[in-house]
């Protein structure tokens, strides 16, 4: 049996921020994977969908400047487009797990269950640590009702190397919107079906009616208050009903949440978790002080985002390098990528004011259809929250983050020099 000082189960962004320092700091450190090095994001997750959404945003800003200086917006192919993917999917996973032996950072490939608090069996083997660091993230959410088995990920989606002609989406959260607006910008029919009438939640509510006007509009059909009770597979099409809706499909996604991957045995362990996930102190600790856990697969407030992952691995990292204060988040962005981006930071209060930047410079050079900001301040005029709707909504949220966090004012603006035209050159005018 071998032993560590510290084992990480799981091996994505916030492994990897934990695992290099403690290494480097002289720990015997192991990282244990069970499906791909390197976690979600880069494998089948965020990373590709950004890589996917390229040719879009180049053909979307064609589009808009026709007739303004563009003959003839371009066109785009999907399987092209699959294939430039994979140039960067890929190598990822052998090249991480080659990078954490590189560090002298023991991997093991294979699932991890706990035996005790102190030791973890993987497949056969048997693994004994004085700390773990669970970070074995999320995964998609498969609805049961008759015909869920013809359901497909997004992972699933990520992996096409052809478009279906016809797609249904069931779930209406930022990775529902940012599929579908992926098919449809590649020529799919797409229809996202909702169960209730609230969509995009954690966005503020008038920027994401705005955002799904112009889905609407643009990509594809939305429809409320359809709970799907079944799907029917024939000559491999697939009839979905719910209610009073019925619609054909050659592809039909579940994109309904990520629960935690709790599945580790951690009843043996003592460690406590419930269907959100593990529950940890302001240490990142479980209720085994030895035991931390970091990411998707934690019962928390914060956004489940890649760079919050990091963060918190790092965090771990340190604290079990000596730093003894509890964790303190900043502000953290979070953004829907798409062919018009929905982003968000902070508290956004529902009566704040709607500014429209959509003949601002920044946006009209462009020719954006809309530019939507809505600020929220604090009583002493430094920022509170701030929700984008903009094809720049992922650059401009990052300045909000960081005027958030250094308590910006119009006074500290003043003191700054910004290159001008840009997005930032436009602070100014929100932060006056």
């Amino acid at each position: 049996m071998e032993k560590f000082d510290v084992v990480i189960i799981g091996s994505g962004p916030g492994a990897s921020s934990c695992a290099y320092p403690l290494k480097k700091s002289g720990l015997r450190v192991a990282v244990i994977e069970r499906r791909l090095f390197g976690g979600t994001c880069p494998n089948d997750g965020c990373d590709p969908k950004k890589v996917l959404l390229a040719p879009l945003e180049a053909q979307a800003a064609g589009e808009a400047l026709v007739d303004f200086g563009v003959k003839v917006a371009g066109e785009v192919d999907f399987s092209q487009a699959a294939a430039f993917k994979k140039s960067f999917t890929d190598p990822v996973s052998k090249n991480t797990k080659k990078g954490f032996n590189a560090a002298g950072i023991k991997t093991f490939f294979g699932q991890a269950n706990f035996l005790d608090a102190h030791t973890i069996l993987v497949d056969k083997e048997k693994i004994e640590a004085e700390k773990f660091i669970i970070a074995t993230g999320a995964h998609s959410n498969l609805p049961k009702f008759p015909g869920s088995e013809f359901l497909k990920t997004s992972t699933d989606f990520l992996a096409l190397e052809k478009l279906p002609k016809k797609i249904i989406i069931i779930g209406a959260g930022y990775i529902a919107f940012e599929l579908a607006h992926l098919a449809a910008g590649f020529g799919s029919e797409v229809t996202i079906l909702n169960r209730s009438s609230q969509a995009l939640k954690g966005f503020d509510s008038k920027l994401a009616d705005e955002y799904i006007a112009l889905f609407k509009k643009n990509q594809g059909q939305y429809l409320v208050d359809i709970d799907v009770e079944k799907i029917v597979e024939k000559d491999g099409r697939f009839l979905v009903t719910g209610g009073d809706f019925s619609g054909q499909a050659d592809f039909v996604l579940s994109a309904t949440g990520r629960p935690a991957n709790t599945d580790l045995g951690l009843e043996k362990a003592g460690v406590t978790f419930n269907k959100k996930g593990i529950v940890v102190n302001e240490f990142l600790q479980t209720n085994q002080p030895h035991i931390f856990a970091l990411g998707d697969v934690l019962d928390k407030k914060q956004a489940k985002l890649t760079p919050v992952s990091s963060f918190e691995g790092n965090y771990i990292a340190q604290f079990l390098l000596g730093h003894s204060e509890p964790i303190a988040y900043p502000a953290i962005p979070t953004v829907l990528f798409a062919r018009e981006k929905l982003a968000q930071v902070g508290t956004v209060a529902a009566d704040s004011k709607i500014i429209n930047m959509t003949h601002w410079y920044t946006a009209a050079r462009i020719k954006e259809e809309k530019a939507l900001v809505k600020l929220s301040f604090n009583a002493d005029k430094t920022l509170l929250g701030a929700a984008v709707l903009s094809r720049n909504a992922e650059e401009l949220i990052n300045f909000f983050a960081i005027a958030i966090d250094e308590k910006w004012t119009s006074e500290t603006l003043a003191k700054k020099i910004f290159a001008y035209p840009t997005i930032a050159s436009d602070l100014d005018y929100f932060l006056q």
